[in-house]
């Protein structure tokens, strides 16, 4: 008689504890381990997102402090003499027609530089494969990088204003995000020497 009673398989309450059960576990999974998996690539993330912002910074701070600076071991200054005044602020920007390769002055970075599915959030923006170079624009996916470039009057740095509205220092704000993570600023000082 036992062995017929063990063939008839679960009842109704069994089978709608046994669902309590999985639904409890299922719920555990969901608000516990799933959104840790998701912050895990967080530090990755950051990682990156520091290394590019470097990496750009380091790429601006090469060049020449503006259009109008001697290149050749810095005989002269712009702002040091009267006919060789440094560019305005309103004129901050690269040159027209200027390609990434041949920017010569900080200020010529100045835009937004994205990185593969993420040039929708650069409205005119340019490639950061261009600025960095690389294999290709996977090596940024959804990278965006906003560049800032400004003159800075700080008296604390020297930043007298001149006479033609011009500092001894610019500033350069590099701004690094991805995707739903947090945005990176990197900040740095060039001066006119």
């Amino acid at each position: 008689m036992h062995a017929r009673r063990a063939s008839r398989g679960m009842t109704l309450i069994e089978s709608i504890i046994a669902i309590v059960i999985l639904a409890i576990a299922l719920i555990t999974l969901t608000s516990f381990l799933f959104p840790s998996v998701q912050k895990s690539a967080l530090p990755h993330y950051q990682v990156r997102a520091a290394s590019l912002g470097q990496a750009v910074l380091n790429q601006i701070l090469a060049t020449s402090f503006d259009e109008q600076s001697d290149r050749n071991g810095g005989l002269s200054r712009c702002d040091e003499l009267e006919q060789q005044p440094c560019t305005l602020p309103t004129l901050l920007g690269p040159e027209p027609n200027e390609q990434p390769a041949f920017y010569n002055d900080v200020d010529d970075y100045i835009g937004c530089w994205y990185g593969a599915n993420a040039q929708q959030q650069c409205q005119q923006g340019m490639p950061l494969v261009s600025l960095l170079g690389g294999d290709s624009d996977q090596d940024y996916r959804n990278f965006v990088v906003n560049i800032q470039v400004s003159y800075d009057y700080d008296s604390a740095l020297g930043g007298t204003v001149t006479s033609h509205n011009t500092s001894a220092f610019k500033k350069v704000t590099v701004r690094v995000s991805a995707s739903n993570f947090t945005e990176y600023t990197f900040v740095a000082y060039k001066g006119n020497y």
